[in-house]
């Protein structure tokens, strides 16, 4: 179904997108 896998591209997406904002909060510290 190709609905499936543009579901499974948009989470890795989303998972990658959460990944880099992880790392931004680790180099500047939160409230700047």
């Amino acid at each position: 179904m190709v609905f499936g896998k543009k579901l499974d591209r948009l989470s890795d997406a989303v998972e990658k997108l959460s990944r880099y904002v992880e790392g931004l909060n680790k180099q500047f510290p939160p409230g700047l």
